[in-house]
């Protein structure tokens, strides 16, 4: 064990994930005698078309007492429920399901949508695609608030969508008013002692910033946690294929029916949204859609290996519906931090598509010496899930427990590393099923994929064949371990949502409880009328 002294804390790195980790350590050592300090680099660009979220963001906000009328309208945030995949099957009935995050409402529907859905895993005709049983999937499908009215004491559970560089300009606020010091600067070099521990940051002029603790937020650079010994990149490439992507902003445009229709209200309020992330699958990978309050943002992550850069551009702009002079290409070689996509400054009617690259994957360790690594700097899996401030709160919240369970020694260095290693493991397991279970024929991109299936980690195929056997996957899940990343309602919707059923299947007996579907159907319609609609 080595006692580490706390006294101070250098965050490098800005960008939401250095804003988070400051705004996390400055709260959840408030009690300590210590100085946070971050160094932010005015060379960095900035990255903020929109990005999505899971529910675990509201934790961050209800921690520090962050309400959402002062946060949300700042980040030009919008609600989320869930999200909608379309086209990634091509099975009848199952071209499109949407993934719900949990309600309480769930308890009502959720046990038929588990009965259906494992009978039709032995061949019985019931319906059984998730969109069916959910009511954030209803409430998505009719643009209505996940918010419902006063009278309706029930709460649909909900994340976020929002500008991550206007997020990035918040926490910084938040930050700075916790206490946390901010320098501006670029990082030259690093003043390493001979066991490896940093000792202090030397900045491009000159000035050398002593610390104790050092975080890593310089993105996939990693300038920090890549000089400390033993580092190792462990590549996810074997399981996912996609390297690159491509990002541009595009104006709201009313709800159609509301102009059809000549409906003064929707026209006064604004634009109807639903509030869900579209992932709609392309030739050569998946195109994602976030609605903001002022625009959406759109992205298309696909395998440079499977297509050009320009042949990808082409694909987006045809799906986008772009002609050549609404839009200017650039580069980005790398994302800065967790986000995908770049704000261009100026007019939105003109914006820059960007091209990004990234690497797959994770370090083998995430904290070490006296440097521990957030965001890029640790590892990155593709925005799929949207779960990389997910990823971020979870490492400076394990971290922050494990040092402080440690006696501020790196004692529980290694279980921590450990832990980590797992949570990126286990969502990555969640994100290859995507690719593995698609029924798309019409690109080798689709059918490499599937054939990735022999790549998954064991544990992905034991579900799968359990599945085929009509067994309770509830219990599966449980001893896999699977439910520590996902929750059971998200394996059984990845693997029914996407139709994965036999292609011969006979008609429910007398035997099948059959009027379960439509039980469910009346009580989310109903529940559904007690959600207004989402006007931005």
């Amino acid at each position: 064990e080595k006692k580490l002294n706390t006294k101070n804390i250098i965050i490098v790195g800005g960008g939401t994930a250095g804003w988070m980790t400051a705004n996390i350590l400055a709260y959840s050592l408030r009690d300590i005698d210590i100085s946070i300090t971050l160094i932010e680099s005015p060379d960095v660009g900035i990255i903020g078309v929109g990005e999505g979220s899971t529910p675990a963001l509201r934790n961050f906000f209800d921690l520090l007492k962050i309400e959402e009328s002062d946060w949300m309208p700042a980040c030009n945030a919008t609600y989320k429920t869930g999200i909608r995949f379309n086209g990634w099957s091509t099975i009848k009935g199952y071209e499109s399901y949407f993934h719900a995050f949990p309600s309480s409402l769930d308890i009502h529907t959720q046990k038929s949508f588990f009965y259906n859905a494992q009978l039709r895993a032995t061949g019985i005709d019931l319906p059984a695609n998730p969109s069916d049983f959910y009511i954030s999937a209803k409430i998505s499908e009719q643009h209505k608030s996940p918010l419902a009215n006063q009278n309706f004491p029930f709460e649909v559970d909900y994340a976020y969508h929002f500008d991550s560089n206007l997020l990035g300009k918040y926490l910084k606020k938040v930050a700075v008013n916790q206490g946390v010091k901010h320098i501006t600067g670029h990082v030259n070099d690093i003043d390493l002692a001979s066991n490896h521990d940093i000792q202090s940051i030397i900045l491009k002029n000159g000035k050398k910033i002593k610390g104790d603790l050092f975080v890593d937020c310089t993105g996939f650079k990693g300038l920090l946690i890549n000089k400390m010994p033993d580092i190792e990149f462990v590549s996810y490439s074997d399981e996912l294929h996609n390297d690159s992507a491509i990002a541009i902003s595009t104006p709201l445009s009313r709800n159609k029916s509301d102009e059809q229709s000549g409906n003064q209200l929707g026209n006064q309020l604004g634009n109807k949204i639903a509030a869900q992330t579209e992932s709609t699958a392309l030739k050569h990978g998946w195109a994602w859609k976030i609605p903001l309050t002022n625009r959406y943002g759109n992205g298309y992550v696909y395998s440079a290996k499977h297509v050009s850069k320009a042949e990808a551009e082409k694909e987006f702009k045809a799906y986008l519906k772009l002609t050549s002079n609404e839009i200017n290409t650039d580069d980005q070689e790398t994302p800065h931090e967790n986000n995908i996509g770049i704000k261009k400054a100026g007019s939105e009617n003109n914006e820059k598509i960007r091209h990004l690259s990234f690497k797959l994957g994770r370090n083998n360790k995430h904290w070490q010496n006296n440097c521990l690594a957030v965001g890029l700097s640790q590892g990155f899996i593709e925005p799929l899930e949207a779960t990389a401030l997910l990823l971020i709160q979870q490492t400076v919240g394990k971290f922050v427990d494990a040092y402080q369970s440690g006696d501020f020694t790196n004692k529980n260095q290694l279980h921590f590393n450990e832990q980590i290693n797992k949570e990126f493991d286990g969502i990555k397991d969640y994100i290859v099923l995507h690719y593995t279970l698609n029924s798309r024929n019409d690109t080798p991109y689709w059918q490499e994929n599937r054939a990735h299936i022999k790549n998954m980690a064991p544990r992905l195929n034991i579900l799968i064949q359990g599945w085929q056997k009509g067994l309770d996957i509830s219990k599966l899940v449980h001893k896999l371990g699977l439910h520590e990343h996902y929750p059971i309602p998200s394996w059984y919707s990845i693997l029914a949502g996407y139709g994965f059923f036999p292609y011969s299947l006979q008609t429910p007996s007398i035997n099948h409880v059959t009027e379960g579907f439509e039980k469910s159907q009346d009580f989310i319609e109903r529940c559904s009328l007690n959600f207004p609609d989402y006007f931005i």
